[in-house]
C-alpha cells in the first residue's frame, strides 16, 4: 500500500472531502430527488442551499437558496444536507441566532457543510442584555457540522447542545471572553450537554481563545469536553488562555488521540468537576494517544482532580513545556490516594516539524522524516484517517500528530493493545 505523500497530503483532504460527501449522500435513504427545485409530498429535498443573497422565500434549491440557517432548519428533516455558500453569516446577537434545533437520526443523520472550505463564516456577537454569545449553537442531535470558519466577539464559537453531534474540520478562532477570565468561560469547541455525549470533534482548527493569551485565564479553552463518550481527534489546537484540549464536567469515556496541540497555557488536562455531579464526577476510562504536546507555557500533560484508576496515557510526545511536560496529580476516587494511572511509552524529544513557527498557517506541522514521532504511535485510539483525510492503514504503525507521514509504513505488533481497548470500552 502506498503512503499519503506530502504532495498527495496538500490535496488529500479536499478530495477526501468531496468523496466521503458524496458517500454520505448515497448513504442516505432513497427520499426522491427534488428536480428542477419543485417538491412534492412524493419527492422530499435531500439538499438545501444558503446564501448571504438568497431569500427565506425561495425554495432552498441551489439555484434559489434560502438566506438564513433559521429556515432551513424549519424545513429540513433527517438524512438532510444543508450546503451553506461563501459569505459571511451573522451568529448570536440580541436579534438573531443561529440556533440548530432540526434532529436527524443515527440512519439519517443532518449535514451542515460549507460549500467550500472555511469560506462560510459564521461571526457571533455580544449581547449586551448579558455579555454572552456564540457563533452556532448545535441543539439538535444526529447532527454534522462540516468546514466552517467560526469567530464571536463575545466567549463561545460552537456550542454542542445535543447528543451524538460531530464538529468536523472548521476553523475555529479569536474568541475574547468576557474582560476579566469571567466565571461563564470561554471556548472555542464546547459540549454544554453534560448528559447527552458522544460529541466528535475531528480535523478542527482552534486558536486564539481568550484575548489575553496563554496563561491570561484559566476558564478560556480551545476545545471542551464535559460528558460521556465525548471525542476530540485530529485537532489542532494553540494559543488558547488556558487548555488546549480539556475535560471537566461530567467527562468520562473520552478519548483524545492523534491531535496537535502547541503554545497554549497546559496543553492537555484531564479532569473532571462542577455540575451536574459536583464532587461524584469522576474522568474514568479516558483515553489520551498519539497525540504531540509542544511547547506550552506550563504544563503539556495534566492529569487533573476526579480521575479514575482505568485511564491511558500512552503513546505520546509531550517536549518543550515550560513548567514540566507531565504533571500526574488526582485523587483517583479518594482524597488520599497516591497518584494513579501512567504516562507511558511516551517521548520527550523534539518533534521535528517541518517549520513550527507558532502559527498553523505560516508554518508547516508536518513531521520531517527525522522526527522521532514517526511510527511511534498506538492503534488505541488511533483515529482512521488524519487531518487532511488520508487514511492511516490498520495494522501498521500511525504517527504522532494530526499528519500521518509519507513514510515506509511498518508493521505493529502491539499484542495487547485490542484486549486493551476492549476492556477500556467495556469495563
Amino acid at each position: 500500500m502506498n503512503s499519503c505523500s506530502h504532495s498527495v497530503r496538500k490535496n488529500c483532504g479536499r478530495r477526501v472531502h468531496a468523496a466521503a460527501a458524496a458517500i454520505l449522500v448515497l448513504a442516505i435513504p432513497a427520499l426522491g430527488w427534488a428536480g428542477s427545485g419543485h417538491t412534492t409530498a412524493m419527492t422530499p429535498m435531500r439538499e438545501y442551499y444558503i446564501s448571504p443573497s438568497g431569500n427565506d422565500s425561495n425554495p432552498g434549491t441551489k439555484g434559489a437558496p434560502f438566506l438564513t440557517f433559521q429556515k432551513a432548519d424549519l424545513v429540513i428533516r433527517p438524512g438532510v444536507t444543508i450546503h451553506v455558500l461563501p459569505g459571511t453569516y451573522s451568529g448570536y446577537t440580541a436579534r438573531n441566532t443561529i440556533k440548530i434545533t432540526a434532529n436527524g437520526t443515527r440512519a439519517a443523520r443532518i449535514r451542515w457543510v460549507a460549500e467550500k472550505k472555511w469560506q462560510a463564516r459564521i461571526v457571533g456577537h455580544v449581547n449586551p442584555a448579558n455579555g454572552l454569545g456564540w457563533g452556532i449553537a448545535i441543539q439538535g442531535s444526529y447532527v454534522d457540522l462540516v468546514g466552517f470558519d467560526v469567530t464571536s466577539n463575545a466567549n463561545m464559537g460552537i456550542w454542542v447542545l445535543g447528543s451524538h453531534v460531530r464538529v468536523i474540520g472548521n476553523h475555529v478562532h479569536d474568541i475574547p471572553g468576557q474582560p476579566g477570565c469571567s466565571s461563564s468561560g470561554a471556548s472555542g469547541i464546547e459540549q454544554g450537554n453534560y448528559s447527552g455525549g458522544y460529541m466528535e470533534v475531528n480535523a478542527n482548527v482552534v486558536h486564539n481563545i481568550g484575548a489575553g493569551g496563554p496563561g491570561s485565564c484559566n476558564k478560556y479553552h480551545g476545545i471542551s469536553l464535559a460528558a460521556p463518550y465525548d471525542s476530540a481527534v485530529n485537532n489542532v489546537s494553540y494559543h488558547n488562555a488556558s487548555k488546549g484540549i480539556g475535560t471537566w464536567h461530567a467527562a468520562a469515556h473520552n478519548t483524545i488521540s492523534n491531535n496537535t496541540v502547541f503554545d497554549n497555557d497546559v496543553g492537555i488536562l484531564v479532569g473532571a468537576g462542577d455540575s451536574p455531579c459536583n464532587k461524584s464526577c469522576l474522568a474514568d476510562y479516558m483515553i489520551v494517544s498519539n497525540n504531540i504536546i509542544y511547547n506550552n507555557k506550563t504544563i503539556g500533560f495534566w492529569q487533573y482532580s476526579k480521575a479514575g484508576r482505568h485511564n491511558v496515557y500512552t503513546h505520546n510526545l509531550a517536549f518543550a513545556n515550560r513548567v514540566r511536560d507531565v504533571l500526574l496529580q488526582g485523587n483517583c476516587a479518594h482524597p488520599s490516594s497516591d497518584t494513579c494511572n501512567s504516562f507511558v511509552k511516551a517521548v520527550y524529544q523534539d518533534p521535528q516539524f517541518v517549520n513550527a513557527t507558532g502559527n498553523f498557517f505560516t508554518g508547516d506541522y508536518h513531521l520531517k522524516p527525522i522526527s522521532p514521532a514517526v511510527k511511534a504511535g498506538t492503534f488505541i485510539g488511533e483515529p482512521r484517517s488524519d487531518f487532511d483525510g488520508c487514511l492511516r492503514i490498520p495494522g501498521y504503525a500511525p504517527d504522532l500528530g494530526v499528519f500521518r507521514s509519507a513514510q515506509k509504513l511498518e508493521k505493529k505488533a502491539e499484542n495487547s493493545s485490542t484486549e486493551m481497548t476492549r476492556r477500556i470500552k467495556n469495563p
